[in-house]
């Protein structure tokens, strides 16, 4: 009995040994991970923001709103980009539409988007901690137009 948890115990290390020298193999050959590069402008109209965007989906139409910039500051998006994935686009150049509107919510990030239950409204909430400012935008997506609402008093 003694002589099988030895083995057994050889076998446990060698194993452990073996995964630990084939990690420092992997480490030492991988390459350094790319950061991000700040964008100058949108590449076929996609969304410039890369982190906390809210997005929503209705008729065949995905909705990206918001989001951090990848900038050497700390910015918000206050972007409103549609994808229709309905209609066929070339892989290399999605059918990006940007629907951005200057009464639209101002730049924002870690927000919500959902649509109604009939696909006309997409709704953001848009929480800035600010009781002047409106906390939930209403896109009409057949107008184009947008509504706005401040949060009720707490």
């Amino acid at each position: 009995m003694a002589r099988k948890i030895c083995a057994t115990g050889q076998i446990t290390a060698r194993l452990v040994l073996s995964l630990a020298l084939s990690s420092i193999v992997r480490i030492s050959h991988a390459q350094p991970a790319p950061s991000p590069v700040p964008t100058n402008g949108p590449i076929n109209l996609a969304p410039n923001a890369f982190l906390g965007v809210a997005s929503a989906t209705g008729n065949g139409v995905i909705y990206y709103h918001g989001g951090q910039l990848n900038t050497n500051t700390t910015q918000f998006s206050s972007e409103l980009i549609a994808l229709d994935v309905t209609t066929p686009w070339d892989i290399s150049a999605p059918a990006w539409k940007n629907l951005t509107s200057p009464n639209g919510p101002p730049g924002v990030s870690e927000h919500s988007a959902t649509m109604s239950k009939d696909l006309s409204t997409l709704y953001l909430t848009v929480p800035l901690g600010d009781a002047q400012r409106p906390f939930l935008y209403q896109y009409n997506v057949d107008t184009g137009t947008w509504a706005s609402e401040n949060a009720p008093p707490a």
